[in-house]
């Protein structure tokens, strides 16, 4: 046989080999195959594959024949057989590794932001889930994407708390699902997410975990509190969108926190006559008694511009020492005629104003007048989860008064220790001096113990006083960690300690827009086509160079 004729027969032979081991990898693969293309628009994949991994064996056997009768006995065909053991081996402890990681599922959220965590609030409302609760989510059949979202958001709600239980509605399925979609008024632009607990129901308006969680707490809390918000001093409003200071974002958290929101006017007409009402200016002692009705037992005094009067405050008054819960918040250019009541529950509003000079401050964004505030050293069950700060705007200092032990005052928050309260700020310049204030509290909690009687409040006056009420305006509210502050504040006054953690936020992360489809065709060419084609080439070129 001349030299070309060897070079042409071991180029057959060594191409008969090549598409041997390409033949065998395509048998192997089917199964894996078979299972892929049930997502994807190929179905006749399969037999394609088995077509063409037969016609790659049979060229293998038809240009290998001399050499594999030569192989039949010889020394060689044992160690294949072993080999082939092996590698069976290998694939049953590849298939038990896979089975145990399937059976004992774990992830580990490495962005930055945890985009792929539920927040501490949604973990804690999980953990006091006592009942089965039952979503379905309703999609077509066009939207494989949020088929694919709802089961990813929903495994991490369910690998926490098992009575968290999940159902996807294909709304052009079947007979009962089409009836369910009907049932539930599911409609294309409308909240497609039911939520069920002990016969309530809410509905999500997307798959974010803030909708999802909101709507856990309205089917799983079983008595709705009630929070009062005074008015008729120029405090925030909690309703008017139009205000100047207005707090709508705050009062909508206050509601997704599973709070009812209500106004709270002491001063009200259907109770005072209009004589009494035209003399009340400059002469408050022709009002008559006030009380603060019965059923207020959180109530939110929120920056007044104008002043209490006195019988507002004696109400007041009587009803922390009843028990009764407050959160106030006051600013700089006005106390609201509170510091004389103030003082008797051992706080004191310092005439004075936040300054803080420090330049690393110009990188937020903020005025040397917007304190960036933390926790006190102290520590309280309000901040004990929070390590992100909080920004306040033109925010005075309140310190701790003297007074009765009786009644216990506790720093809540502070400012930077590069801050101080300014006490002259008339030629618009702040230089600190003896007559400022060195301590930079803006935040202070007072408790006091209250005897059982039958018409007290509960066992425990509680109030928080913060030195700014802008924080809760709806161009803060949102800033850093201000809601967290605000609505831990409010948990821990009314009693709801189990609800004090961070609350999801809209977390920001580098995503790359894929639709369903596309998905479903990345998976099949990583799972199946490039694997397979790069064992395809070790094999056959592992069979040609054994050959040589």
């Amino acid at each position: 046989m001349s030299q070309t004729e060897t070079k042409k027969s071991s180029w057959i032979t060594n191409t008969g080999r090549m598409l041997g081991a390409i033949g065998a990898v395509l048998l192997i693969s089917v199964p894996l195959t078979w299972g892929l293309s049930q997502e994807v628009a190929f179905q006749g994949l399969v037999t394609w594959k088995l077509i063409l991994a037969f016609v790659c064996e049979a060229i293998y056997f038809l240009t290998n024949k001399e050499s594999l009768k030569e192989k039949a006995g010889a020394r060689s065909t044992l160690m294949w057989s072993m080999t082939l053991i092996s590698s069976l081996i290998v694939l049953a402890l590849v298939g038990v590794a896979n089975y145990l990681a399937v059976s004992n599922d774990r992830e580990w959220d490495l962005t930055r932001d945890k985009v792929f965590s539920l927040s501490d609030q949604t973990q804690s409302i999980l953990s006091r889930l006592d009942q089965d609760v039952q979503v379905y989510a309703f999609f077509n059949r066009k939207e494989a994407a949020f088929n694919m979202i709802a089961r990813e958001v929903f495994e991490r709600y369910e690998a926490l708390n098992k009575r968290f239980k999940y159902e996807i509605i294909d709304i052009e399925g079947s007979a009962r699902e089409t009836r369910m979609a009907e049932e539930y008024e599911i409609e294309e632009k409308g909240a497609r997410v039911v939520l069920m607990a002990g016969g309530k129901t809410a509905r999500a308006r997307d798959l974010s975990e803030e909708a999802i969680t909101n709507a856990l707490i309205q089917v799983t809390q079983k008595t709705k509190k009630l929070v009062h918000v005074l008015t008729g001093h120029g405090e925030l409003s909690f309703e008017d969108a139009n205000s100047d200071f207005k707090a709508i974002a705050f009062a909508q958290a206050i509601l997704k926190e599973g709070y009812d929101v209500e106004l709270l006017n002491l001063i009200n007409p259907n109770t005072i006559t209009e004589e009494q009402l035209t003399v009340v200016v400059g002469d408050d002692s022709a009002l008559p008694e006030l009380v603060i009705p019965p059923e207020v037992r959180y109530l939110i005094i929120a920056g007044p511009r104008s002043a209490l009067l006195a019988p507002e405050l004696k109400a007041l008054n009587q009803y922390l020492e009843a028990g009764g819960r407050a959160m106030v918040m006051m600013e700089p250019s006005s106390d609201g005629g509170m510091s004389e009541f103030l003082k008797q529950w051992r706080v004191e509003l310092r005439d004075d104003m936040i300054v803080d000079p420090n330049p690393a401050r110009r990188e937020l964004g903020l005025s040397a007048l917007e304190p960036v505030v933390l926790p006190a050293e102290t520590g309280h069950p309000i901040t004990k989860k929070l390590t992100h700060a909080a920004v306040m705007k033109t925010a005075r200092t309140v310190g701790t008064a003297p007074g009765t032990s009786v009644v216990n005052v506790t720093p809540l928050l502070t400012a930077n220790n590069t801050a101080w309260g300014e006490t002259n700020l008339e030629d618009g310049v702040a230089g600190y001096d003896e007559t400022d204030s060195p301590d930079n509290s803006v935040g202070l909690v007072v408790t006091r113990d209250i005897p059982r009687a039958p018409d007290n409040i509960s066992s425990q006056a509680r109030l928080i006083v913060f030195g700014d009420s802008d924080w809760a305006t709806d161009e803060y509210f949102a800033v850093h960690a201000n809601q967290d502050y605000l609505l831990n504040s409010l948990n821990w006054m009314a009693d709801e300690e189990g609800s004090i953690t961070i609350r999801p936020k809209m977390r920001q992360a580098s995503r790359l827009s894929l639709t369903g489809t596309d998905m479903m065709y990345l998976k099949f060419f990583s799972l199946d086509v490039l694997p397979m084609c790069i064992v395809a080439l070790g094999l056959g070129i592992v069979l040609i160079r054994r050959q040589k």
